[in-house]
């Protein structure tokens, strides 16, 4: 037999037994067809071999070149499994590469503290993070497929479906949503509603269009601002309303209305006396008891405030006629005719209170303010129970301070001369 068919035989018999073996080790049908091939090839060969053979002996009925394609579709056969196996295995290892990668972005996104949701465009629910899970209280199984209409409350599906027809289509699809600028709740499944920021992003993937938002829940940040707030505006004595949030308000007045309203500044007389026999404690007793009586005149279009030590404020909303003013103020003193109960004490309070007109006695909130005080401590020193602004009180007042600080100079520098 020629050495030549005997050695193409041979190639393509080890060609097919090594593809098996790589078949086996890739799983490629790519391999698998390859090895088919070669196999029939050589059995081909085998067999008209046989068919030619005489007496167990082997004539060949080719010649010698007539064999040299089939050594080179082996040699060539050799060559392609080679780098055929190359390629599937530079694919296979990209591929464990994608995979690795997709199974840590899963194991990344899924371990994430933050809540990550992906719907569909029918607003159906396609991924949902175990984050989503601590935070809304549904397992996986349960919320895959819903709506996420149930993780909004009801007064806001109208507001979020909305929001999500409008998303706009351009290179920057992200979109913010935080309660600073829009009150934004979720819904746990027990029906709990909470404030959350939510970072809201489109994705097309296979001409399909899914939203993905990340949300976290803000209820402690929510609280500690609140907190905050309430610390910078409001008294810790008596939970009014300080001299800060009054001039926030009174500022916010003067800015939306051009009808005219008062500021009424009310004083307590005496309240020295008060601290000074019955100590602070008891003072600040009288403080809150007073503020609780007060809050009896006030409604919603008005506002009260503690401006500072025994001064409170009561913003009044618009007056067909002044008059209207002054019958408030003479109502509250009639309601402090009534003594108050102080550590087993009763004690008769007296108030003085001044009236300030918008924008008769002031244009601004600061000066409205000065006005009403003015008008207060005008009151108290004629021991009149309430006192409408003027412009002489103000000028009086600048007399006086400018008498006091003239007198404490002149003891300072010897310039006092008795003389009797």
């Amino acid at each position: 037999m020629s050495i030549i068919l005997t050695v193409s035989i041979l190639l393509r018999l080890a060609a097919f037994i090594w593809s098996i073996k790589i078949f086996r080790s890739l799983n490629d049908r790519r391999v698998l067809f390859l090895s088919a091939m070669l196999a029939l090839m050589a059995l081909r060969q085998t067999l008209t071999l046989i068919d030619h053979s005489d007496s167990f002996t082997l004539k060949l009925q080719m010649e010698t070149m007539q064999e040299l394609p089939g050594l080179i579709v082996s040699v060539l056969a050799f060559i392609a499994l080679y780098y055929l196996k190359e390629t599937i295995m530079e694919h296979n290892q990209s591929l464990a590469s994608k995979y690795k990668l997709e199974s840590r972005l899963a194991g990344i996104v899924n371990n994430a503290f933050d809540a990550i949701i992906t719907v569909d465009k029918s607003q159906r629910i396609v991924t949902f993070n175990k984050g989503a899970e601590r935070i809304f209280g549904y397992d996986e199984d349960e919320i895959i497929g819903e709506k996420q209409e149930v993780l909004i409350p009801p007064r806001f599906v109208e507001k979020h479906r909305k929001y999500i027809d409008e998303f706009p289509i351009h290179p920057d699809k992200s979109r913010q949503m935080k309660v600073a600028s829009s009150k934004i709740f979720a819904r746990r499944k027990n029906g709990e509603e909470f404030p959350i920021e939510a970072n809201i992003s489109m994705t097309t993937i296979a001409n399909e269009t899914y939203f993905t938002a990340i949300l976290r829940d803000i209820t402690k940040q929510t609280k500690a601002e609140e907190d905050l707030e309430h610390m910078a505006f409001y008294d810790t004595l008596t939970a009014l309303p300080n001299r800060l949030f009054f001039q926030k308000i009174l500022h916010q007045r003067i800015a939306s209305l051009n009808d005219s309203f008062a500021v009424l500044s009310i004083g307590l007389d005496h309240f020295k006396a008060i601290n000074e026999t019955l100590g602070y404690p008891a003072g600040d007793m009288a403080l809150k008891a007073v503020a609780h009586r007060l809050q009896l005149f006030v409604d919603d279009q008005q506002h009260i405030s503690r401006l500072g030590g025994d001064i409170f404020a009561i913003l009044l909303p618009s007056q067909k006629k002044s008059e209207n003013y002054t019958s408030l103020a003479e109502k509250i003193i009639d309601t402090f005719a009534l003594p108050i109960s102080i550590a087993g004490n009763a004690i008769n309070i007296e108030l003085s209170i001044g009236i300030a007109i918008y924008p008769l006695h002031g244009k601004d909130a600061n000066s409205l303010t000065v006005c009403a005080e003015t008008a207060m401590q005008f009151a108290k020193s004629t021991h009149q129970h309430f006192s409408t602004f003027a412009p002489e009180m103000q000028k009086d007042s600048l007399d006086h301070l400018q008498l006091v600080g003239e007198l404490r100079h002149a003891i300072k520098q010897n310039q006092l001369v008795l003389h009797y």
